[in-house]
């Protein structure tokens, strides 16, 4: 679970950096997102 935290806290911190949406994808793949980051939003799909 520690992993999991700081992997989230790691995307929160590029999207609020770069203030873009994070996309965790398959390959490289926009149509399979796992994960969407937008700031603090954190989606599991």
């Amino acid at each position: 679970m520690a992993d999991h935290d700081r992997l989230m806290a790691y995307l929160v911190t590029i999207s609020r950096a770069l203030h873009k949406e994070v996309l965790v994808t398959a390959e490289n793949n926009q149509a399979a997102v796992y994960i969407r980051v937008n700031g603090a939003d954190i989606q599991f799909m």
